[in-house]
């Protein structure tokens, strides 16, 4: 009797509509998160304002405990080594006045994405940081 009902539905709604429902694949599980694990997470991120050893610290101590800690966590420090490696190249431009500016951009990204970053982990969702070499992966 149900299979007769929705083939009485199936017809009445337009060509378009019943071809979109066909095709949608059924919802993917969703995943609830501790709001330990988002702390964490979020810590990690803005740890990095301070400086790399933040957020290793957070990661290694809990990256085996929650895999949405290790995932950010792993984010961060990428963030941190790029950052470290980027502000090394614009060092030695700092005599011609172009190193200061690079500096000064760089560290001002690095507020904008930890920022960014860290909402993001305490909504539970992720971030990628947008010129960041992946070396942890």
């Amino acid at each position: 009797m149900d299979e007769e009902i929705k083939n009485e539905q199936t017809e009445q709604q337009p060509e378009g509509q019943q071809q979109a429902e066909q095709t949608t694949p059924p919802e993917a599980e969703v995943v609830q998160l501790s709001s330990d694990e988002k702390n964490m997470a979020m810590l990690c991120h803005l740890l990095g304002l301070l400086w790399i050893v933040g957020p290793l610290v957070v990661w290694l101590l809990e990256k085996d405990k929650y895999k949405f800690v290790d995932k950010h966590g792993k984010a961060a420090l990428n963030w941190q080594i790029s950052l470290i490696i980027y502000s090394l190249i614009a060092a030695p431009f700092c005599p011609i006045a172009i190193g200061f500016l690079a500096l000064g951009l760089l560290y001002f990204l690095n507020i904008i994405f930890v920022v960014m970053a860290a909402i993001k982990a305490s909504n539970g969702e992720s971030y990628v940081y947008p010129l960041s070499i992946k070396f942890l992966k």
